[in-house]
């Protein structure tokens, strides 16, 4: 716009140039001020605010709207890239008195069809979600065009409100857009479903929608259908296809599809190149530490699990899923401390939602079981038990594991809360764990009775063999027989196990003197550890248990931190929805 003159406002002043020229004087800078009050008229904003949105000082703007004081040119560059407008510099040529020239402007921010809708774009594909929400909820006061409908959503699907995020989108497309905007909308009306729980009709939704970031939403449908191989195959023709632009979001969607068919090093290969494009992006940084602990426990090996650990203790640290993620690394390398100390700070950090708290118990139990000597596990315990990171029963029954590896069965009876004459009350695990005591101290005669009536969740091969040695000292040879073939037939045991079994066949077919089987008993064959008694159900390692984020804030998908991080993605990668 024109820099302001007395004469261009009072007419009576045109024959008196010379007020024109003291004006100058005194505001020099005035085309200036008058473009930036402008601007923040039509945004609607006071000069505190203004100054907000600029992280600068409402004196700051008053100055610059003075017209009287200079200013950095760095300045003008910050209010256009806050509200999604330019500016520019132009000089009078000839006599400055003539009209023409010398009403040119100095510098003018150049005014948009709508200023605010280009301030979100602005703020929303530099991914500064947080002013993209204020600008949004200036924008919500007047939703009067399908453009601003999609903004709202995109506003919505920045802060998980999917619901919001899909009305909007729907209604911004039967207002009518663009074709680029109207792919925004079906792309953010795709992503909002996932989040709803309903990736089929994301598909379907998306199905003739060939941008790179649709074809990443139709990757996370997939994922979430369990349709990972055809994830696979579209990642990979994505990566294909990916530009300078597209290339992180199609290394990231890659990653995720490889991850979920459990092809853990191809995910570790895409994880990196992204990494490569996003260095700094945390969500990145997990993904990679998560994939690297799987590959860990796939291959048992300690080496992914140091690398994994460095990645997590560069996270931020106000994040719950960086603490669970160290408490399962450190757990799986042996430094119960530092593992139970995470889990204590996730504890912390969450919200303590049944969810968020039967997550922690989890981690503390994952760590507990990797623990194998009795004082060990006391020290443990004390610390659990100190933090309340376990219920009082739980932390009973763990006591009592530690009593029995000691071969203490008066007392691994006591931690659980009962008397040996009561024990056949307590829980079948519970027996059993006692019972290990009398494995440990020698004394398997006495466990006969209390593995018999809890026969059904001893484990193979170690819960068979303890009854199997308990049933030879007493003499009970049909029962002996059938532990030792329940474990022959499970097809997993070494040759000696088939050897005892031969040779009580022999022993029952001859009668044999009892002494024989009392030696049987004792052979190296029917050792069993007491850690390993009872039937336990192995944690499984697939990407989508223990690995993957589990203490979602919205608990709308098991993937939904993922999709909130290719969200993130997502508002670099759109553009302005005014194009």
């Amino acid at each position: 716009m024109n820099a302001p003159r007395p004469s261009d406002l009072i007419p009576a002043l045109r024959a008196a140039p010379e007020i024109d020229a003291a004006y100058a004087r005194r505001y020099p800078l005035a085309g200036v001020a008058l473009a930036v009050a402008r601007l923040r008229a039509r945004l609607g904003l006071t000069q505190a605010e203004f100054a907000a949105e600029l992280g600068t000082t409402q004196s700051v703007i008053a100055r610059l709207e003075s017209g009287r004081h200079g200013f950095q040119v760095s300045l003008l560059n910050r209010i256009g890239a806050a509200f999604g407008t330019g500016w520019a510099v132009s000089f009078g040529a000839g006599d400055l008195t003539e009209r023409e020239d010398a009403t040119r402007p100095i510098a003018t921010i150049e005014p948009s069809g709508d200023a605010l809708l280009d301030a979100f774009n602005t703020a929303n594909t530099t991914g500064d979600t947080e002013r993209a929400h204020r600008i949004a909820l200036r924008i919500a006061r007047d939703p009067s065009t399908a453009r601003r409908r999609l903004a709202i959503a995109l506003d919505a699907i920045n802060r998980g409100d999917n619901k919001k995020a899909l009305e909007g989108a729907q209604t911004a497309l039967d207002l009518g857009l663009n074709a680029r905007s109207a792919s925004v909308a079906r792309i953010v009306e795709g992503r909002a479903l996932i989040g709803l729980k309903r990736p089929e009709d994301a598909l379907e939704v998306l199905a003739d929608v060939t941008d790179h970031l649709a074809v990443a939403t139709r990757i996370e449908a997939l994922i979430e259908l369990d349709r990972a191989d055809e994830a696979v195959n579209l990642g990979e023709r994505l990566v294909a296809d990916a530009d300078e632009r597209s290339g992180a979001l199609a290394a990231y969607s890659a990653a995720r599809a490889y991850w979920h068919a459990d092809r853990p090093f191809q995910a570790l290969d895409q994880v990196v190149a992204y990494r490569v494009r996003e260095p700094n992006d945390p969500v990145g940084t997990m993904l990679q530490g998560a994939i690297l602990g799987y590959i860990g426990d796939s291959t048992g090996k300690m080496e992914p699990y140091r690398l994994a650990m460095e990645l997590f203790r560069i996270l931020p640290d106000e994040e719950p899923e960086t603490w669970r993620l160290r408490a399962m690394t450190a757990a799986r390398l042996g430094d119960w401390r530092e593992a139970l100390a995470a889990v204590s700070r996730t504890v912390a950090l969450g919200t303590n939602r049944p969810p968020e708290r039967a997550s922690a118990t989890k981690l503390v139990a994952e760590c507990l079981d990797r623990v194998r000597d009795a004082e060990v596990l006391d020290q443990a315990l004390d610390v659990v038990a100190n933090e309340h990171l376990l219920d009082e029963p739980e932390l009973g029954r763990r006591r009592s594991l530690a009593c029995a590896w000691r071969g203490d069965f008066a007392g691994s009876v006591r931690a659980i809360g009962h008397t040996i004459a009561t024990l056949d009350r307590a829980a079948p695990a519970d027996q059993v764990r006692c019972a290990t005591a009398l494995l440990v101290s020698n004394e398997v005669k006495r466990a006969f009775p209390i593995l018999m009536r809890n026969r059904e969740i001893l484990s193979i091969p170690h819960g068979q063999r303890f009854l199997a040695r308990a049933a030879l000292e007493n003499n009970d040879l049909p029962v002996a027989e059938e532990a030792l073939k329940r474990i022959a037939d499970d097809g997993e045991e070494e040759a000696g196990t088939r050897v005892a079994l031969d040779l009580l066949q022999a022993i029952r077919r001859s009668h044999d003197e009892m002494a024989v089987l009392g030696r049987l008993s004792q052979s190296h064959d029917l050792r069993a550890e007491p850690n390993r008694v009872i039937t336990t159900h192995e944690p499984t390692t697939a990407p989508s248990s223990s690995w993957e984020t589990s203490s979602v804030p919205s608990h709308v998908s098991r993937h939904q931190e993922q999709i909130a991080a290719m969200n993130r993605l997502a508002v670099q990668y759109v553009g302005a929805i005014s194009n």
